[in-house]
Protein backbone atom coordinates (compact mmCIF):
# COMPACT_ATOMS: atom_id res chain seq x y z
CA UNK A 1 0.00 0.00 0.00
CA UNK A 2 1.28 3.46 -0.84
CA UNK A 3 1.19 5.24 2.52
CA UNK A 4 1.12 8.68 0.93
CA UNK A 5 -2.08 7.81 -0.87
CA UNK A 6 -3.59 6.13 2.16
CA UNK A 7 -2.88 9.05 4.48
CA UNK A 8 -3.64 11.79 2.00
CA UNK A 9 -2.13 15.26 1.78
CA UNK A 10 -3.71 18.09 3.79
CA UNK A 11 -3.93 21.57 2.27
CA UNK A 12 -1.18 22.88 4.59
CA UNK A 13 1.28 20.28 3.35
CA UNK A 14 0.48 21.07 -0.27
CA UNK A 15 1.08 24.77 0.39
CA UNK A 16 4.36 24.00 2.16
CA UNK A 17 5.60 21.97 -0.78
CA UNK A 18 4.55 24.64 -3.26
CA UNK A 19 6.39 27.40 -1.40
CA UNK A 20 9.30 25.25 -0.30
CA UNK A 21 8.82 26.40 3.29
CA UNK A 22 8.40 23.01 4.98
CA UNK A 23 10.48 19.87 5.14
CA UNK A 24 7.89 17.29 6.18
CA UNK A 25 9.04 13.84 5.11
CA UNK A 26 6.76 10.92 4.22
CA UNK A 27 7.59 7.32 3.21
CA UNK A 28 8.45 6.73 -0.41
CA UNK A 29 6.56 3.79 -1.81
CA UNK A 30 5.09 0.87 0.15
CA UNK A 31 6.26 0.18 3.68
CA UNK A 32 8.90 -2.51 4.15
CA UNK A 33 7.15 -5.08 6.34
CA UNK A 34 10.10 -7.44 6.76
CA UNK A 35 11.09 -8.48 10.27
CA UNK A 36 14.80 -8.82 10.93
CA UNK A 37 17.63 -8.44 13.41
CA UNK A 38 20.75 -6.49 12.52
CA UNK A 39 23.89 -5.99 14.59
CA UNK A 40 26.14 -3.02 13.93
CA UNK A 41 29.85 -3.76 13.41
CA UNK A 42 30.76 -2.92 16.99
CA UNK A 43 27.99 -4.81 18.78
CA UNK A 44 29.28 -7.44 21.26
CA UNK A 45 27.91 -10.97 21.34
CA UNK A 46 28.45 -13.39 24.18
CA UNK A 47 27.09 -16.79 25.10
CA UNK A 48 26.80 -16.68 28.86
CA UNK A 49 25.19 -19.66 30.58
CA UNK A 50 22.82 -18.84 33.39
CA UNK A 51 20.00 -20.66 35.20
CA UNK A 52 16.52 -19.19 34.85
CA UNK A 53 15.64 -16.74 37.56
CA UNK A 54 13.24 -18.06 40.22
CA UNK A 55 9.67 -16.76 40.14
CA UNK A 56 9.24 -13.47 41.97
CA UNK A 57 6.42 -11.01 42.52
CA UNK A 58 7.74 -7.45 42.43
CA UNK A 59 6.58 -4.78 44.84
CA UNK A 60 5.33 -1.60 43.13
CA UNK A 61 5.57 1.81 44.79
CA UNK A 62 4.57 5.31 43.76
CA UNK A 63 6.96 8.03 44.83
CA UNK A 64 8.58 11.42 44.35
CA UNK A 65 12.23 12.13 43.59
CA UNK A 66 13.83 15.49 44.28
CA UNK A 67 16.62 16.24 41.80
CA UNK A 68 18.64 19.20 40.57
CA UNK A 69 18.20 19.66 36.81
CA UNK A 70 19.83 22.51 34.93
CA UNK A 71 20.43 24.32 38.20
CA UNK A 72 16.82 24.09 39.40
CA UNK A 73 15.48 21.81 42.13
CA UNK A 74 12.60 19.73 40.74
CA UNK A 75 10.32 17.02 42.12
CA UNK A 76 9.58 14.18 39.71
CA UNK A 77 6.85 11.55 39.89
CA UNK A 78 8.22 8.01 40.00
CA UNK A 79 6.95 4.45 39.87
CA UNK A 80 9.35 1.83 41.23
CA UNK A 81 9.23 -1.96 40.91
CA UNK A 82 11.36 -3.87 43.40
CA UNK A 83 12.33 -7.54 43.64
CA UNK A 84 12.19 -9.32 47.00
CA UNK A 85 15.20 -9.00 49.26
CA UNK A 86 17.57 -6.28 50.31
CA UNK A 87 21.04 -5.12 49.42
CA UNK A 88 22.59 -3.42 46.45
CA UNK A 89 20.70 -4.03 43.17
CA UNK A 90 21.34 -3.15 39.52
CA UNK A 91 19.26 -0.22 38.32
CA UNK A 92 16.87 0.05 35.36
CA UNK A 93 15.87 3.63 34.52
CA UNK A 94 12.77 4.10 32.34
CA UNK A 95 11.13 7.16 30.80
CA UNK A 96 8.57 8.19 28.23
CA UNK A 97 8.03 10.04 24.97
CA UNK A 98 6.42 13.40 24.17
CA UNK A 99 2.78 13.87 23.23
CA UNK A 100 2.13 15.27 19.77
CA UNK A 101 -0.24 17.93 21.13
CA UNK A 102 1.99 18.90 24.04
CA UNK A 103 -0.36 17.48 26.66
CA UNK A 104 1.29 16.88 30.06
CA UNK A 105 -1.00 13.94 30.83
CA UNK A 106 0.79 10.67 31.52
CA UNK A 107 0.01 7.54 33.52
CA UNK A 108 3.33 5.99 34.50
CA UNK A 109 1.61 2.65 34.97
CA UNK A 110 1.84 2.07 31.22
CA UNK A 111 5.49 1.25 31.96
CA UNK A 112 4.67 -1.32 34.65
CA UNK A 113 5.29 -4.33 32.34
CA UNK A 114 8.80 -3.06 31.59
CA UNK A 115 9.53 -2.13 35.20
CA UNK A 116 8.22 -5.41 36.56
CA UNK A 117 10.16 -7.57 34.13
CA UNK A 118 13.36 -5.78 35.15
CA UNK A 119 12.43 -6.29 38.81
CA UNK A 120 12.02 -9.99 38.08
CA UNK A 121 15.58 -9.90 36.73
CA UNK A 122 16.76 -8.53 40.09
CA UNK A 123 16.86 -4.85 39.18
CA UNK A 124 15.51 -1.85 41.01
CA UNK A 125 13.36 -0.48 38.16
CA UNK A 126 12.39 3.19 38.29
CA UNK A 127 10.06 4.82 35.76
CA UNK A 128 9.90 8.59 36.04
CA UNK A 129 7.89 11.44 34.55
CA UNK A 130 10.04 14.24 33.18
CA UNK A 131 9.63 17.90 34.07
CA UNK A 132 6.15 19.30 33.53
CA UNK A 133 4.64 15.87 32.78
CA UNK A 134 2.11 14.03 34.98
CA UNK A 135 2.62 15.51 38.45
CA UNK A 136 6.32 16.37 38.03
CA UNK A 137 7.25 19.98 38.64
CA UNK A 138 8.98 22.32 36.22
CA UNK A 139 8.57 23.26 32.58
CA UNK A 140 8.58 20.57 29.88
CA UNK A 141 11.71 20.33 27.75
CA UNK A 142 12.79 18.19 24.83
CA UNK A 143 10.96 19.91 21.98
CA UNK A 144 13.13 21.37 19.19
CA UNK A 145 13.36 25.15 19.39
CA UNK A 146 12.98 25.58 15.63
CA UNK A 147 9.67 25.26 13.80
CA UNK A 148 9.04 22.16 11.73
CA UNK A 149 9.78 23.91 8.45
CA UNK A 150 13.24 25.12 9.48
CA UNK A 151 14.38 22.27 11.71
CA UNK A 152 18.01 21.16 11.45
CA UNK A 153 20.07 18.37 12.97
CA UNK A 154 21.31 20.59 15.78
CA UNK A 155 17.70 21.24 16.82
CA UNK A 156 17.13 17.52 17.31
CA UNK A 157 20.48 17.16 19.08
CA UNK A 158 19.65 19.98 21.50
CA UNK A 159 16.19 18.53 22.21
CA UNK A 160 17.67 15.08 22.89
CA UNK A 161 20.33 16.58 25.13
CA UNK A 162 17.64 18.39 27.13
CA UNK A 163 16.06 15.00 27.80
CA UNK A 164 19.47 13.46 28.54
CA UNK A 165 20.00 16.16 31.18
CA UNK A 166 16.97 14.79 33.02
CA UNK A 167 18.21 11.21 32.68
CA UNK A 168 21.61 12.24 34.02
CA UNK A 169 20.13 14.09 37.00
CA UNK A 170 17.84 11.20 37.96
CA UNK A 171 20.66 8.70 37.47
CA UNK A 172 23.00 10.74 39.64
CA UNK A 173 20.40 10.88 42.42
CA UNK A 174 19.59 7.17 42.32
CA UNK A 175 23.13 5.78 42.17
CA UNK A 176 23.84 7.57 45.45
CA UNK A 177 21.36 5.26 47.20
CA UNK A 178 23.01 2.39 49.10
CA UNK A 179 20.48 -0.06 47.67
CA UNK A 180 21.58 0.72 44.08
CA UNK A 181 24.60 -0.90 42.41
CA UNK A 182 26.03 2.15 40.65
CA UNK A 183 28.23 -0.01 38.41
CA UNK A 184 25.33 -1.77 36.65
CA UNK A 185 22.72 0.52 35.15
CA UNK A 186 20.47 -0.10 32.13
CA UNK A 187 18.53 2.82 30.63
CA UNK A 188 15.23 2.47 28.75
CA UNK A 189 13.57 5.23 26.72
CA UNK A 190 10.47 5.31 24.55
CA UNK A 191 10.00 7.59 21.49
CA UNK A 192 11.66 10.95 22.28
CA UNK A 193 12.83 9.27 25.47
CA UNK A 194 14.61 6.71 23.29
CA UNK A 195 16.47 9.42 21.38
CA UNK A 196 17.29 11.09 24.70
CA UNK A 197 18.65 7.78 26.00
CA UNK A 198 21.00 7.54 23.01
CA UNK A 199 22.13 11.08 23.83
CA UNK A 200 22.87 9.88 27.35
CA UNK A 201 24.78 6.89 25.95
CA UNK A 202 26.95 9.33 24.02
CA UNK A 203 27.97 10.86 27.37
CA UNK A 204 28.81 7.41 28.81
CA UNK A 205 28.07 8.19 32.48
CA UNK A 206 29.83 5.83 34.91
CA UNK A 207 27.93 2.59 35.45
CA UNK A 208 25.75 2.76 32.33
CA UNK A 209 26.27 -0.66 30.74
CA UNK A 210 23.47 -0.65 28.16
CA UNK A 211 20.51 1.31 26.80
CA UNK A 212 17.26 0.23 25.18
CA UNK A 213 15.62 2.47 22.60
CA UNK A 214 11.92 1.76 22.07
CA UNK A 215 10.82 3.42 18.81
CA UNK A 216 13.12 6.37 19.40
CA UNK A 217 13.00 9.52 17.31
CA UNK A 218 11.58 13.02 17.16
CA UNK A 219 9.43 15.21 14.94
CA UNK A 220 6.86 12.55 13.97
CA UNK A 221 3.13 13.26 14.01
CA UNK A 222 1.80 9.69 14.04
CA UNK A 223 0.57 9.90 10.45
CA UNK A 224 3.75 8.85 8.62
CA UNK A 225 5.22 12.35 8.57
CA UNK A 226 8.41 13.64 10.18
CA UNK A 227 9.80 17.17 10.25
CA UNK A 228 12.94 16.93 8.11
CA UNK A 229 13.89 13.26 8.30
CA UNK A 230 17.36 13.98 6.93
CA UNK A 231 18.06 16.26 9.87
CA UNK A 232 16.81 13.60 12.28
CA UNK A 233 19.06 10.98 10.67
CA UNK A 234 21.96 13.38 10.92
CA UNK A 235 21.29 13.78 14.66
CA UNK A 236 21.46 9.99 15.11
CA UNK A 237 24.74 10.02 13.21
CA UNK A 238 26.19 12.69 15.50
CA UNK A 239 25.35 10.72 18.63
CA UNK A 240 26.66 7.50 17.09
CA UNK A 241 30.08 9.04 16.47
CA UNK A 242 30.83 9.11 20.19
CA UNK A 243 28.43 6.58 21.79
CA UNK A 244 30.16 3.40 22.91
CA UNK A 245 27.54 2.09 25.35
CA UNK A 246 25.75 -0.91 23.72
CA UNK A 247 22.23 -0.09 22.54
CA UNK A 248 19.22 -2.22 21.64
CA UNK A 249 16.80 -0.65 19.14
CA UNK A 250 13.26 -2.08 19.21
CA UNK A 251 10.87 -0.94 16.45
CA UNK A 252 7.73 -2.25 14.76
CA UNK A 253 7.14 -2.34 11.02
CA UNK A 254 3.74 -0.76 11.77
CA UNK A 255 5.19 2.31 13.53
CA UNK A 256 3.37 5.39 12.21
CA UNK A 257 5.88 7.84 13.68
CA UNK A 258 9.12 6.29 12.46
CA UNK A 259 8.52 3.87 9.61
CA UNK A 260 10.91 1.02 8.70
CA UNK A 261 12.97 2.70 5.99
CA UNK A 262 13.49 5.79 8.15
CA UNK A 263 14.41 3.65 11.14
CA UNK A 264 16.94 1.73 9.04
CA UNK A 265 18.47 4.98 7.79
CA UNK A 266 18.73 6.27 11.36
CA UNK A 267 20.29 3.02 12.55
CA UNK A 268 22.82 2.85 9.71
CA UNK A 269 23.83 6.44 10.42
CA UNK A 270 24.16 5.72 14.14
CA UNK A 271 26.41 2.65 13.77
CA UNK A 272 28.50 4.14 10.95
CA UNK A 273 30.60 6.00 13.50
CA UNK A 274 31.26 2.87 15.55
CA UNK A 275 28.39 2.92 18.04
CA UNK A 276 27.62 -0.67 19.19
CA UNK A 277 23.95 -1.27 18.51
CA UNK A 278 21.44 -3.97 17.54
CA UNK A 279 18.27 -3.24 15.57
CA UNK A 280 15.29 -5.55 16.08
CA UNK A 281 12.65 -4.79 13.47
CA UNK A 282 9.52 -6.51 14.74
CA UNK A 283 6.16 -7.05 13.09
CA UNK A 284 2.74 -5.51 13.53
CA UNK A 285 0.93 -5.60 16.87
CA UNK A 286 -2.20 -7.59 17.71
CA UNK A 287 -3.49 -4.96 20.16
CA UNK A 288 -2.82 -1.67 18.35
CA UNK A 289 -2.69 -0.46 14.76
CA UNK A 290 0.23 1.85 15.49
CA UNK A 291 3.49 -0.02 16.13
CA UNK A 292 4.70 2.94 18.18
CA UNK A 293 2.90 1.23 21.10
CA UNK A 294 5.33 -1.69 21.04
CA UNK A 295 6.47 -0.96 24.61
CA UNK A 296 3.02 -1.68 26.02
CA UNK A 297 2.02 -4.84 27.90
CA UNK A 298 0.69 -6.36 24.68
CA UNK A 299 4.18 -6.26 23.15
CA UNK A 300 5.81 -8.20 25.97
CA UNK A 301 5.97 -11.41 23.97
CA UNK A 302 8.03 -9.51 21.41
CA UNK A 303 10.32 -7.39 23.58
CA UNK A 304 11.02 -9.60 26.59
CA UNK A 305 13.06 -12.27 24.71
CA UNK A 306 14.91 -9.54 22.77
CA UNK A 307 15.82 -7.77 25.99
CA UNK A 308 16.99 -11.09 27.45
CA UNK A 309 19.31 -11.69 24.48
CA UNK A 310 20.61 -8.12 24.66
CA UNK A 311 21.42 -8.34 28.37
CA UNK A 312 23.15 -11.67 27.78
CA UNK A 313 25.29 -10.28 24.98
CA UNK A 314 26.44 -7.24 26.93
CA UNK A 315 27.16 -9.32 30.03
CA UNK A 316 24.41 -7.74 32.14
CA UNK A 317 22.95 -9.58 35.14
CA UNK A 318 19.55 -11.24 35.22
CA UNK A 319 19.32 -11.86 31.51
CA UNK A 320 17.61 -15.24 31.55
CA UNK A 321 13.88 -15.07 32.25
CA UNK A 322 11.34 -17.86 31.94
CA UNK A 323 9.70 -17.36 28.50
CA UNK A 324 6.33 -18.07 30.11
CA UNK A 325 6.56 -14.71 31.87
CA UNK A 326 6.28 -12.98 28.51
CA UNK A 327 2.87 -14.44 27.69
CA UNK A 328 -0.02 -11.97 27.60
CA UNK A 329 -3.54 -13.26 28.22
CA UNK A 330 -5.84 -12.86 25.21
CA UNK A 331 -9.32 -14.00 26.27
CA UNK A 332 -12.13 -13.89 23.72
CA UNK A 333 -14.38 -10.82 23.62
CA UNK A 334 -17.25 -10.94 26.11
CA UNK A 335 -20.57 -12.31 24.95
CA UNK A 336 -22.75 -9.61 23.49
CA UNK A 337 -19.93 -7.23 22.59
CA UNK A 338 -20.67 -5.89 19.13
CA UNK A 339 -18.06 -6.73 16.45
CA UNK A 340 -17.23 -3.05 15.97
CA UNK A 341 -15.99 -2.95 19.58
CA UNK A 342 -13.62 -5.91 19.25
CA UNK A 343 -10.75 -3.55 18.38
CA UNK A 344 -11.35 -1.74 21.66
CA UNK A 345 -11.29 -5.08 23.47
CA UNK A 346 -7.85 -5.87 21.98
CA UNK A 347 -6.51 -2.43 22.92
CA UNK A 348 -7.79 -2.99 26.43
CA UNK A 349 -6.04 -6.36 26.69
CA UNK A 350 -2.76 -4.81 25.55
CA UNK A 351 -2.73 -2.17 28.29
CA UNK A 352 -1.14 -2.50 31.73
CA UNK A 353 -2.05 -1.87 35.33
CA UNK A 354 -5.25 -2.83 37.12
CA UNK A 355 -8.01 -2.68 34.53
CA UNK A 356 -11.65 -3.50 33.91
CA UNK A 357 -14.04 -3.77 30.96
CA UNK A 358 -17.77 -3.15 31.31
CA UNK A 359 -20.52 -4.09 28.87
CA UNK A 360 -24.06 -2.68 28.85
CA UNK A 361 -27.28 -3.10 26.92
CA UNK A 362 -25.98 -1.17 23.95
CA UNK A 363 -22.44 -0.05 24.68
CA UNK A 364 -19.26 -0.60 26.66
CA UNK A 365 -16.48 1.16 28.58
CA UNK A 366 -13.06 0.28 29.91
CA UNK A 367 -10.31 1.59 32.18
CA UNK A 368 -6.65 0.59 32.52
CA UNK A 369 -3.60 1.69 34.47
CA UNK A 370 -5.46 2.06 37.76
CA UNK A 371 -3.82 1.53 41.18
CA UNK A 372 -6.25 -1.25 42.18
CA UNK A 373 -9.05 -3.36 40.76
CA UNK A 374 -11.80 -1.54 42.66
CA UNK A 375 -10.89 1.82 41.10
CA UNK A 376 -10.58 0.22 37.65
CA UNK A 377 -14.04 -1.35 37.88
CA UNK A 378 -15.58 1.86 39.14
CA UNK A 379 -14.07 3.85 36.25
CA UNK A 380 -15.07 1.27 33.62
CA UNK A 381 -18.67 1.26 34.86
CA UNK A 382 -18.77 5.07 34.87
CA UNK A 383 -17.56 5.23 31.26
CA UNK A 384 -20.03 2.56 30.18
CA UNK A 385 -22.95 4.28 31.90
CA UNK A 386 -22.28 7.48 29.97
CA UNK A 387 -23.53 5.70 26.84
CA UNK A 388 -25.87 2.93 27.87
CA UNK A 389 -27.73 1.17 30.68
CA UNK A 390 -27.36 -2.21 32.31
CA UNK A 391 -23.56 -1.98 32.59
CA UNK A 392 -21.70 -4.83 34.24
CA UNK A 393 -18.01 -5.63 34.67
CA UNK A 394 -16.67 -8.50 32.59
CA UNK A 395 -14.54 -11.02 34.50
CA UNK A 396 -11.72 -12.57 32.50
CA UNK A 397 -8.31 -14.19 32.80
CA UNK A 398 -5.21 -12.04 32.87
CA UNK A 399 -6.59 -9.35 35.20
CA UNK A 400 -3.98 -8.24 37.77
Amino acid sequence: MDVRLAVGRPPLLSLCLLLGACTLTTPRGPLDLREYSLDGPGFPTRDLPAPPLPPTEPTVRKGRLVVMIDGVLEELETLTALPPGTGSMPLALITHGTSVDGSPDLNLRIFLPLAEQFARRGYRAVAFARRGVATSTGQPVGRPRAACGSRKARDYVEAANDIANEYAAVLDALVRLPEVDSTRVVGVGQSTGGLGMLALAARAPPGLIGVINFAGGHGGNGHYRVCNARALTRAFEMFGRVARVPALWLYSTADRFFWPSLTRANFDAYVAGGAPARLQMLGSLWYAEDGHELFQLGGRELWQPRISAFLRDIGAPGWRLDPAWAIVAKPSPPTGLEPAAHTAWLRYLGRAGHKAFAVGDNGWGWATGRPDREEAEKAALAFCEEYTKGCRVVRHSGQP
